[in-house]
């Protein structure tokens, strides 16, 4: 398994290679900015990664890495046969509740359920069930383009989110 040290805390990432794009394997967890563990729980980092408002999102990836845009995701999903089918082939075949379904893992990108944190309530929710991820691009003012994948359906859906929100982040390699 390919893998990439992040120089800033040492901590180890898995990287997987999807088509021509090269995909940390794992979510973030580098403690920066506003950026948080699920429920104030370190070991809930330790197996998601931290969930991230957008604006730390867009300068939390290390050098040679960046938040994808939402073309750069697109580019992803369709690479794995379009929404319907590209969900179940990112999703870990553990770590989600039953029924998990269409997970395969085939692509390798090993997408796990670590939830949100809501800005307007500071609350968590969702670890287990669905993870949303980040992308760069704004969708207005206040909200930025972002993808979920949920543990009941085989799609992965687009959506946006507010801005403020504590989502998950995938880095993709330069």
């Amino acid at each position: 398994t390919k893998s990439f040290t992040d120089p800033r805390d040492g901590q180890v990432y898995k990287i997987v290679t999807i088509g021509t794009q090269t995909w940390m394997a794992e979510n973030l967890n580098y403690a920066t900015g506003k950026s948080w563990c699920y429920d104030n729980n370190s070991a809930n980092c330790d197996k998601y990664g931290r969930l991230y408002d957008w604006h730390t999102a867009k300068s939390a990836c290390p050098s040679g890495w960046h938040l994808p845009t939402d073309n750069e995701w697109t580019v992803l999903t369709n690479f794995l046969g379009g929404k319907v089918y590209a969900g179940g082939k990112m999703k870990s075949t553990t770590g989600w509740k039953a029924p998990n379904n269409g997970a395969t893992n085939q692509s390798g990108f090993a997408a796990l359920p670590g939830g949100y944190r809501r800005h307007f309530f500071g609350g968590f929710g969702d670890i287990g069930f669905g993870g949303s991820w980040w992308s760069s691009t704004e969708a207005s003012t206040a909200f930025a383009w972002s993808r979920y994948l949920n543990n009941g359906i085989e799609d992965i859906f687009g959506s946006s989110d507010n801005k403020g929100n504590g989502l998950s982040v995938r880095c993709l390699r330069d």
